[in-house]
């Protein structure tokens, strides 16, 4: 019993075609029309094989093949489908057709399970429209609730609760869609590494261990707007130069803390009024901080905070922290990994154990149920850019291990 790889391109092909900007890569944020038009196209797959789809408040897709049991926790097996601006043709959509192509081989075989089947597309993981990732696991899992959809907001000013309704799905519900600890007995989740480790290694899956935590800051610095031409040079509170330290800054303090696994970044950043001419008058940037160890993690954000303090002070410029969104570090299940490694030793599999530096939505799962979460390699470890890339050999060798596994956790009692 195999996946069939061409459905599965097939699949990506189609999916990754819907996209805002067709020529430079992919971007498909949630709450889009190709949001929408992704959607729809999945849910008439889920449909043509008879599995019982749910849509929750906040657009969590969950289509059901149910086990011979009607009682016993089910198998979750899933991604996304959301992207980031000119992102890549595999990052969550490989996951998602995966959990497709599996409930569509569990139909042509006509095969019944002890334990129902459910594959799940989560909604918004990327963080694209609010700045905070993993937000359909984290509703779905109760970390997330109407107040928090409430205080989120895009760069337009708009909430998400706002965004989310008049996309038509009601928020209000999601309550009566929780996962719960009797509900799911494992989640499995199968994505590109998005790094080079694989491509590097020349190993053909890697089993995730754990997933690194991450704390996305918020940072304003607010100055004085005038005149590019007319200001002079000692007169000025201009927030960019802050901001420019603040950048430079961001990477010393990681590379004195001496961590291999701590990374920042600095990704994001808006400058009012944002003309050529004119000194800005605010500025806004993003600081991404992630390590498997929260109190690495805390300790940089420190360091971060004491450092803006002392410069915007020493040019009069105010400024705001705030920390908009925030995961901690999850070890994953070892029944799980032991699994995954007995699987790829039966079949010649080259493996790696390995953690993720990118935060994914099952590690939102690990207190409800034992996680798994597989790696194929990335061609450069190329990721979140139009570049991104996978064989269609590699994602057979990972869809086979994962059907392999769903298969195996599916037939216990």
């Amino acid at each position: 019993m195999k996946i069939n790889i061409d459905r599965i391109k097939k699949d990506i092909e189609y999916v990754s075609n819907i996209s805002a900007t067709k020529n430079f890569g992919c971007t498909r944020f949630s709450y889009s029309k190709e949001d929408k038009e992704a959607r729809e196209y999945l849910l008439q797959e889920f449909m043509k094989i008879g599995a019982t789809v749910q849509v929750d408040g906040v657009g969590n897709i969950r289509a059901r093949i149910s086990g011979a049991s009607k009682d016993k926790p089910i198998i979750l097996v899933g991604s996304h489908i959301d992207t980031v601006m000119n992102g890549g043709a595999f990052d969550g959509l490989l996951g998602t057709v995966c959990a497709l192509e599996i409930l569509r081989v569990m139909k042509e075989n006509e095969l019944v399970f002890e334990r129902g089947i459910e594959a799940i597309i989560f909604a918004e993981e990327e963080g694209s429209n609010f700045g905070a990732t993993m937000l359909g696991s984290k509703c779905i899992t109760g970390k997330y609730h109407k107040d928090d959809l409430i205080s989120l907001k895009n760069d337009s000013g708009k909430t998400a609760y706002q965004v989310i309704k008049n996309f038509g799905f009601d928020p209000d519900s999601m309550k009566s869609m929780l996962l719960n600890l009797n509900e799911i007995y494992a989640m499995l989740e199968l994505h590109i590494e998005q790094g080079q480790i694989l491509d590097d290694s020349k190993n053909e899956i890697g089993i995730v261990n754990g997933i690194y935590g991450m704390k996305n800051v918020r940072v304003t610095l607010n100055g004085v707007g005038n005149h590019a031409g007319a200001t002079p040079m000692f007169c000025r509170k201009d927030p960019m130069v802050v901001a420019g330290k603040i950048i430079c800054e961001v990477e010393n303090i990681v590379n004195k803390i001496h961590n291999e696994t701590l990374v920042a970044t600095v990704g994001k950043i808006f400058s009012i009024p944002n003309a050529s001419n004119v000194i800005s008058s605010q500025v806004v940037m993003y600081i991404d901080i992630r390590d498997i160890n929260d109190e690495t993690i805390d300790l940089t954000l420190n360091k971060v905070k004491k450092y803006i303090k002392k410069v915007a002070n020493n040019r009069n410029i105010l400024f705001e922290i705030e920390v908009v969104s925030s995961s901690k570090p999850v070890i994953l299940s070892k029944e799980i990994n032991d699994l995954f490694e007995s699987i790829a030793k039966e079949k010649n599999i080259k493996y790696l154990n390995m953690y993720s530096g990118a935060v994914h939505d099952c590690a939102q799962l690990t207190g409800i149920s034992e996680v798994g979460l597989i790696f194929v390699p990335s061609i450069k470890g190329r990721s979140h850019v139009p570049e991104e890339n996978t064989t269609y050999e590699d994602i057979e060798i990972g869809g086979n291990l994962l059907l392999e596994a769903v298969v195996q956790l599916a037939k216990r009692k």
